[in-house]
């Protein structure tokens, strides 16, 4: 992980611990925040094997000499060092005694790809603190690769106990080795795991699919005997309209014939009475 993601992973947990993002285990930040974390050095080593590679290939002529400090082009690059060098370094690379055996190989040659595996076997990765300086010691006390720099400055403290790193690295690959079968069966454990909740998970989508069919029709079901009900309810209430409404107009009539008579009566009894 890089520093930016780091960071925007720690501010998500409060106070001066958070959870790896890697293994879930809690991290204790140190003083002076994610820049004291130690750097992943094998990481580091790689994504600059990579970004090396990259520009070889795409003849990039950003690539400069890294045996001196004339800023000249690189033209070719040691497969011992793994310094780029340029012609005036790979003539004088090949003449003195310390580095005369060691292969070059031009651009055009490593562009072809054939020699990539001189450089992916180198395992000493350079100190990013002493320019130059190859990793070639372990401080056990700060655990951590340090270079010859290192160990005569920062390291230099009797309470500082370092060795080989050849050394540290055949220990951890003791280690390495004993923990191989744990997380053989722990891969075969997660494998299993992963095996059980796929088909769990497929269960669960046909029961899921075979439960919204089984809505969808009860659904369906049920609209049909509303709308039955409906229909029934509709027909009572028109049959209940219509002899509500024959009833009323017998009423109607009854009462105008009444109406008509009464007016009738009123009118003779009122001649009547006027012309005797």
């Amino acid at each position: 992980f890089c520093e930016h993601c780091l960071k925007e992973w720690v501010q998500k947990n409060e106070g001066d611990t958070f959870l790896c993002p890697t293994c879930r285990e809690k991290v204790t930040l140190p003083q002076n925040g994610v820049e004291g974390l130690k750097d992943n050095f094998f990481i580091a080593s790689l994504v600059k094997a990579v970004t090396e590679h990259d520009k070889v290939r795409r003849d990039d002529d950003d690539i400069i000499c890294t045996s001196c400090e004339e800023g000249k082009p690189a033209t070719s690059r040691c497969s011992e060092c793994a310094e780029f060098l340029c012609e005036f370094c790979e003539s004088a690379h090949r003449v003195m005694k310390a580095t005369r055996g060691h292969t070059l190989f031009t651009f055009e040659e490593l562009k072809t790809g054939k020699y990539d595996n001189f450089f992916r076997t180198r395992k000493a990765p350079f100190c990013h603190k002493h320019s130059g300086e190859i990793l070639k010691l372990y401080c056990r006390t700060c655990e951590t690769p340090i270079c010859n720099e290192c160990a005569w400055s920062e390291h230099r403290d009797s309470q500082h106990n370092f060795t080989r790193i050849e050394d540290v690295a055949a220990e951890k690959r003791e280690l390495i080795l004993d923990v191989v079968p744990q997380c053989q069966s722990q891969v075969q454990f997660f494998r299993q795991t992963e095996e059980v909740q796929k088909r769990l998970k497929e269960n669960l989508q046909l029961n899921a699919q075979k439960s919204r069919q089984h809505v969808h029709k009860t659904i369906q079901t049920l609209l049909a005997m509303v709308k039955e009900e409906g229909e029934r309810l509709l027909t009572c209430i028109d049959t209940e309209e219509a002899s509500r409404k024959k009833q009323i107009d017998a009423e109607i009539e009854g009462a105008q014939i009444s109406l008509a008579s009464a007016k009738s009566t009123c009118e003779f009894a009122d001649t009547l009475a006027r012309e005797g």
